[in-house]
């Protein structure tokens, strides 16, 4: 904005003569792309436009598998800025990045609907920036689900996505716990699959 600015403002060097209409006129003309500059540069960036801007906020998170015979679910979540780790009873997951976002009891919200192989815990963002005001911002995200009746019951995945101003989108396969699950038919298969954002 200040570079547009200044570009305006010096880069046209009218004939200062305050005696001549001509002149009045050039210079009104320079004050005019001037104010335009400053409007301009300051409503870039600035998050409008609709759509999801930043991480921090309440969140819709579906999450949807390609194994046969299950069901996707909602992660219905509150995320606030946080750690970038979470401790859980079979170890450590997330990864140190620039912004951390969290969504647990006590920090921010959690809630769901759809399927579960336990009750969700906590969901944690990573990502290489918080809003979208410069361009699509990337990120990791882990799911956490754990038992609270049996300590060591805990299931985790984690996958990659994108933000943009339209909402979150990306993917997720199984980082511990019941990876692998019997299909409708009798087989098995890895749990992985898409999940997608809105708030």
């Amino acid at each position: 904005m200040v570079e547009t600015l200044r570009t305006i403002a010096f880069g046209v060097r009218p004939q200062l003569s305050l005696g001549m209409a001509s002149n009045r006129q050039e210079l009104t003309a320079v004050a005019l792309l001037a104010l335009m500059a400053l409007a301009v540069g300051c409503g870039s960036g600035s998050g409008s436009g609709g759509g999801a801007t930043q991480f921090a906020g309440t969140w819709n998170i579906t999450v949807s598998t390609t194994a046969p015979g299950y069901s996707g679910s909602v992660f219905h979540v509150t995320l606030v800025s946080g750690p970038c780790t979470i401790q859980t009873a079979v170890g450590t997951f997330g990864e140190l990045s620039q912004y951390c976002f969290i969504a647990e009891k006590g920090q921010g919200s959690i809630s769901e609907t759809g399927s579960y192989f336990y009750a969700p815990q906590a969901v944690l963002v990573n990502a290489t920036a918080s809003s979208v005001s410069k361009g699509p911002v990337a990120f990791g995200i882990t799911f956490i689900e754990s038992n609270p009746d049996v300590y060591e019951d805990v299931a985790v995945f984690s996958g990659t996505g994108t933000l943009t101003r339209g909402g979150m989108s990306g993917i997720w396969g199984c980082a511990y716990g019941p990876c692998s699950v019997t299909t409708a038919q009798g087989g098995t298969t890895i749990l992985g699959g898409t999940f997608g954002g809105s708030n």
